[in-house]
């Protein structure tokens, strides 16, 4: 016998299953002067291993029958020894050992296993879904098996097992480059067709693709063929999908429906407005409802001391800046210069700047609009300039300036005031208005002053006339009524 035991080691290779093999016993008992009826080996393993079919042909060829007898004795110790000594438990005395891949037959749970094996691997090699004896049958390919070396392994075609386990979602699992319909029982259909879902409001793949469509598509429309303005929210979010952006999944057949979008103008414009809760807020949310004012530049933010849902596609939310006390400036405006740093700061940050070729700073109450601004700035696109819009009093050391209804800065003016408004902080400012503060700032800097006195109608200036057919910006309008008045006009 310790003989046997030595020559079955030396022949543990390669008829021995690996670390990760399972072993299927089939449990019959004919006795030995009887004719057997045993099944066949194809009848008892699911699938051989390359090794195996390899040495029984050799065998075969050879006239080796003999020998797979003397080695059944040895395999049946060695089947014994890796399943915790529980292996005669499934055999009764004259029973067959045969190597049967647990994990390698998750892959074909619904096409080709016996509710023998599906039971046998579930009891002695449960996966996640194989909990008890009495809930294996009629469960579909798990959402996770282990293999039992700890590492996670891919089948031959494809699917991930270990940690991530089979690719099912919602009722599908993905067999191959088939998607698989789990049903209640052992039963399966085959579909081409994968789960679908449309992102809808809240989900991160529906902002991620309204970004693409109304902001991606301008900015890199390269690295989206096939893809353009006309594009509908499914085809965006299929692309995505595509890419594995989002976290998107496949959409269904559905057609979302969206306000029309346009292509970024030229010059193009990011705006931005500071409000205070109460009227203003009114003013806001007609602006956004009609995509009009600095919501009819390409893009936009909008400031308060209260975070609010303004509405809109892509939806406008306020980014909160924290309450700061302001007095009276030196012009008997408000001395609001720390509130508009405070913005300045978060611009630097969100770097939405950079998108575009001017900055344009709003009052609420101030009708902009910006398919006028594009012909007063285009011609100074590429340049370090800052637009001043009044000259109040000729001949005052305080004039021309820029008054803060609308304030317009070029891309590398605003990067010249980021990258030292340390220094501009060494100026007297604390009783300033936040207009005269970065006039005299971008000033000191080195910024070039563009003097535009037709850009604005102001009424804290030279006036407020509607009717001008060449200013682009007209203030004040308190009420929503007035404002949309004076835009029609």
């Amino acid at each position: 016998e310790e003989e046997g035991e030595e020559e079955g080691e030396e022949e543990r290779s390669p008829r021995s299953p690996p670390p990760s093999a399972a072993i299927f016993v089939t449990a019959t008992s004919a006795p030995e002067d009887e004719p057997s009826t045993r099944p066949s080996k194809n009848e008892t393993m699911l699938r051989r291993r390359p090794e195996d079919e390899e040495e029984e042909l050799r065998r075969e060829v050879a006239g080796g029958r003999a020998e797979e007898e003397e080695e059944a004795a040895p395999r049946r110790r060695n089947a014994t020894a890796r399943s915790g000594g529980n292996a005669s438990e499934d055999r009764r005395d004259g029973g067959d050992v045969e190597v049967f891949d647990c994990d390698k037959g998750y892959e074909t749970w619904f096409s080709n296993w016996t509710d023998a094996k599906q039971a046998w691997c579930c009891k002695h090699y449960p996966p996640v879904g194989c909990t008890d004896m009495n809930s294996w049958k009629g469960i579909p390919a798990p959402a996770e098996v282990r293999p039992r070396n700890g590492t996670t392994s891919t089948t031959s075609s494809g699917i991930p097992y270990g940690r991530t386990g089979p690719i099912i979602e919602e009722g599908y699992i993905l067999v191959g480059d088939t998607w698989v319909v789990l049903p209640p029982t052992s039963t399966s259909t085959s579909t081409t067709t994968p789960p679908c879902e449309t992102a809808k409001k809240g989900d991160d793949c529906y902002d991620h693709t309204l970004w693409t469509m109304y902001t991606g598509l301008n900015l890199y429309p390269e690295q989206y063929p096939g893809l353009g303005l006309n594009s509908s929210f499914e085809q965006v979010q299929t692309r995505l999908h595509e890419r594995s952006e989002g976290g998107c999944r496949r959409p269904c057949a559905t057609e979302t429906d969206l306000p029309p979008r346009r292509p970024w103008g030229s010059p193009s414009l990011f705006c931005f407005s500071v409000f205070r809760p109460g009227g203003e807020l009114e003013l806001v949310r007609m602006q956004v409802d009609r995509t009009a004012g600095i919501f009819a530049c390409d893009e936009q933010r909008v400031f308060s001391q209260r975070e609010v849902d303004l509405g809109g596609v892509p939806e406008v939310k306020t980014i909160l800046i924290p309450e700061v006390a302001t007095g009276v400036s030196q012009d008997g405006t408000a001395a609001n210069t720390m509130t508009f740093m405070t913005v300045w700061s978060i611009i630097k940050d969100d770097k939405t700047y950079k998108h575009h070729d001017f900055t344009v700073k709003a009052d609420p109450d101030a009708v902009i609009l910006p398919q006028r601004l594009r012909k007063h700035l285009s011609a100074h696109v590429g340049t370090n300039v800052f637009v001043r819009n009044c000259n109040k009093v000729p001949g005052s050391p305080n004039f021309p300036m820029m008054f803060g209804a609308v304030e317009v800065l070029s891309r590398a003016a605003v990067v010249a005031y980021l990258s030292n408004e340390v220094k501009c902080r060494t100026l007297p400012w604390k009783s300033w208005g936040e207009d005269y503060f970065l006039s005299k700032c971008l000033q000191m800097i080195g910024v070039t002053a563009l003097d535009d006195f037709g850009i604005a109608k102001d009424g804290a200036c030279t006036g407020l006339w509607c009717a001008d057919a060449w200013a682009a910006a007209f203030h004040p309008l308190k009420t929503t009524a007035a404002w949309s008045k004076c835009e029609a006009d």
